[in-house]
């Protein structure tokens, strides 16, 4: 798993929001690291780390290991991974979005690993996963957006397709023009 660190103090780590990497932090890292050490990992398949968890850099390595399907789980063992990896038992835990949700999986997982908790627009679940994140619960359902700006967002075909059809003014040439 490919990660930022950079500053001193007490170890605080920051999860990203889906589908951004670690340099989503840089901002906050740089006011940040006066009083913490900041590490940011990149989540699975995003940023520097591949699908199944290694740091992207090393690939070429002959001792890949398995991908496992992307789960709350598997994010949150590899964030425990990480903190064994670096030799830290506890730290301030934050997440924001998707990020909050591999933190709250970490709480669950290993609660004795966690000192604190920030949590950055997001919720205490995750999406349910047979609606991919939607909230619907029609088999197959995904996020569908609208084909033009400013129009309404529906879960998948079936809501969208039962969704009220748009007010459109009427048109009518001017006469005399």
């Amino acid at each position: 798993m490919h990660f930022i660190e950079s500053g001193v103090g007490p170890p605080l780590v920051l999860l990203h929001a889906f589908p951004v990497d670690a340099r989503m932090w840089n901002r906050a890292r740089a006011l940040l690291e006066e009083h913490a050490r900041v590490i940011t990992p990149d989540q699975r398949g995003l940023g520097e780390s591949s699908l199944n968890g290694s740091s992207a850099r090393n690939l070429a390595e002959p001792t890949r290991r398995p991908v496992d399907a992307p789960s709350m789980a598997a994010a949150a063992a590899d964030v425990i991974a990480l903190l064994d990896t670096l030799d830290l038992p506890r730290v301030l835990l934050g997440g924001c979005s998707m990020g909050g949700y591999v933190a709250m999986a970490v709480l669950r997982a290993a609660p004795e690993r966690v000192a604190g908790l920030l949590l950055a627009d997001t919720k205490a679940i995750a999406d349910d996963r047979s609606s991919g994140g939607t909230g619907c619960r029609r088999p197959n359902a995904r996020s569908v957006r609208a084909p033009t700006a400013g129009s309404p967002r529906a879960c998948c075909p079936t809501c969208w397709a039962r969704r009220p059809a748009p007010t459109v003014p009427s048109w009518s040439p001017r006469s005399g023009t």
